[in-house]
């Protein structure tokens, strides 16, 4: 959020120096109410107010996704009437990771 906000790397390498190792698994609201350090930035500096605001809102939001090269999900209908799809590379692909398609019921092979 810092990047994208533009706020100067000084000040966004402060804030990143507070986060303990750990921070991925804390949220960060948790760690605002904890951390005096972090609170007294976020108090102060309005940029940064709105870059941690804009991270609350963030958490929990998927990055990222990887598509199992060999995974094929076996239904007896058209998997559209099931599982939402995204295209890759021409390829209908589902946006349910691995262990939603168990949980959904589906036969998959990889």
């Amino acid at each position: 959020m810092c990047r994208i906000l533009e706020v100067p790397f000084a000040k966004s390498n402060e804030v990143s120096k507070i986060l303990p190792d750990s921070a991925h698994y804390v949220p960060i609201k948790d760690f605002l109410a904890t951390s005096e350090e972090l609170k007294e930035l976020y108090d102060t500096d309005p940029l940064l107010k709105e870059a941690i605001d804009m991270a609350i809102g963030m958490e929990g939001c998927i990055k990222s996704y990887g598509i199992h090269a060999a995974g094929v999900i076996l239904a007896d209908e058209p998997i559209t009437d099931y599982v939402p799809l995204f295209s890759s590379k021409d390829m209908p692909v589902s946006q349910f990771d691995a262990d939603t398609v168990d949980k959904v019921g589906f036969n998959k092979v990889c």
